[in-house]
């Protein structure tokens, strides 16, 4: 039922917003970070689990650093959780920042 808005999927209804979002994507896809994501993720694991063994005065002081005393809270995590949350929440779109330079004035 095109007309209403609606579109009709078996026993189901959905918007055709929510049913454009369902289909899988055909132009572009996945990139190669994304594709590669899983093994990303392992491969920096592993390089973290690695410059431990092999510098463990990093790990140290990666670990000493603390907001205050005994606080047990890590800077560094602390900063990335907050690097990898806030521009979530603030819905960045990192493809458009690439083309900043193209229009600097901004939109009319």
């Amino acid at each position: 039922m095109l007309r209403t808005g609606l579109l009709r999927l078996g026993k189901d209804t959905m918007s055709e917003g929510t049913a454009a979002m369902a289909r899988p994507r055909t132009a572009g896809g996945l990139g190669h970070f994304e594709r590669y994501l899983s093994v990303w993720v392992g491969a920096c694991m592993i390089a973290g689990v690695l410059l431990g063994k092999v510098v463990p005065s990093a790990a140290d002081g990666l670990r000493r650093m603390e907001f205050g005393g005994r606080s047990q809270i890590n800077v560094p995590i602390a900063v990335l959780i907050w690097l990898m949350i806030v521009p979530m929440m603030m819905k960045v779109d990192f493809a458009s920042i690439r083309r900043v330079g193209q229009q600097p004035v901004g939109c009319s």
